[in-house]
């Protein structure tokens, strides 16, 4: 149980541990038929004999208890990071449907992603509406393209651009969060002004309220460079990586502000994901954790930054930080030891994070731009 427990927070990495709010999870499926082939869990996840990851559901169903019966505060959970948990499988075995039943009864907040319609057919609307009405859950769809021949291209077996419009829709008029996972932004395929402004409008139309955005990343050498004639010297190491590339800085941040620009005038909210552009950001957060009831958040960057304009006393803006009820690092002790622990190594490579000269000039490009 102690390493279910483990598996429920995402590893630290400098990248994640620095900027992600979403380091709780639940991965009900170890794969995923939608065969996108921008898909980076090809190379992010290990290879697991088993469709259904029993341990992780089990550990989810006890840390719920655990925080129900108590009453403690917490980040919500992420169904999920890796595998859609709407996708196919989910007909047959429902545990996605089960892991939502425990999260009304317990009042466990999650964010669901997905890119799948399934998400608004029943049983699975019901949990969802009833999760809105209690302000425990917000839903993001990814979508990338309108154009069907496109997203067939990239997103070989997924629901068709039409079919998700369509399934925010139905969600939103169902009272529940939508936001738009606009991910990924790849350069000479889908980063054109009209692309980004047809995507966002008629997401906007559907009910979407907030925009995340991520530009491509993927490991040197993968096929999806090939396939889709991409060239690799349009792209840079991914903060320093050894193994992966990304957009460049100049890139991104033209991106992102024709993005603000669109979504300024569609009166809607906005964030990167892991861009670190945060001047140009007008939600609190990426995930849309402010969206639910009472939810906690953990310490990033952008709060760091956002609370001073030097991070000359590290350690005391961490512990005066650290002490704010809104933040999960005031609630640590009562959490089940394997979890606290690894929410506290988040922490510790943050602080590792800023303090190195080396990674600082890959994490912080704004604060030269």
């Amino acid at each position: 149980m102690k390493k279910w427990f483990e598996e429920l927070v995402i590893n630290p990495n400098p990248v994640i541990s620095s900027l992600c709010y979403s380091i709780l999870r639940i991965e009900p499926y170890s794969t995923c038929p939608h065969a996108c082939t921008y898909c980076f869990r090809r190379w992010a996840a290990e290879t697991r004999k088993n469709l259904i990851n029993t341990g992780q559901i089990k550990a989810f169903r006890r840390i719920a208890d655990f925080i129900a019966a108590r009453g403690i505060k917490t980040i919500p959970f992420r169904i999920s990071t890796l595998c859609d948990p709407f996708s196919e499988p989910e007909r047959r075995f429902k545990m996605t449907l089960k892991l939502l039943r425990v999260a009304r009864n317990k009042r466990i907040r999650i964010i669901l992603s997905t890119k799948s319609n399934l998400v608004v057919e029943d049983p699975w609307i019901y949990e969802i509406e009833q999760l809105s009405q209690m302000g425990l859950v917000a839903v993001q769809f990814t979508l990338i393209t309108l154009e069907e021949s496109l997203s067939k291209k990239l997103e070989p077996m997924a629901p068709l651009p039409s079919e998700r419009l369509d399934a925010m829709e139905r969600l939103h008029k169902k009272g529940v969060p939508i936001i738009l996972r606009l991910q990924p932004i790849i350069p000479g395929l889908n980063d054109s002004s009209n692309s980004l402004l047809e995507v966002i409008m008629e997401a906007k139309a559907s009910g979407a309220e907030r925009v995340i955005i991520e530009c491509l990343r993927v490991k040197i050498g993968d096929s999806f460079s090939r396939e889709i004639g991409l060239d690799e010297n349009c792209l840079v190491p991914y903060y320093g990586s050894k193994h992966l590339l990304g957009v460049d800085f100049p890139h991104m941040k033209r991106i992102s502000e024709s993005v603000r620009t669109i979504v300024d005038a569609c009166g809607m909210s906005f964030s990167g994901y892991k861009e670190t552009l945060f001047p140009l950001y007008t939600a609190e957060n990426c995930c849309g954790i402010d969206l639910l009831k009472n939810a906690c958040i953990r310490i990033t960057l952008r709060e760091i930054f956002g609370k001073a304009k030097g991070i000359e006393d590290l350690e005391g803006l961490l512990a005066e930080l650290s002490r704010d009820e809104r933040f999960i690092e005031s609630h640590l002790d009562d959490l089940p030891r394997p979890i606290a622990r690894k929410i506290r190594a988040h922490q510790k490579v943050l602080k590792r994070t800023i303090g190195s000269e080396t990674t600082r000039s890959h994490f912080f490009p704004i604060l030269q731009s």
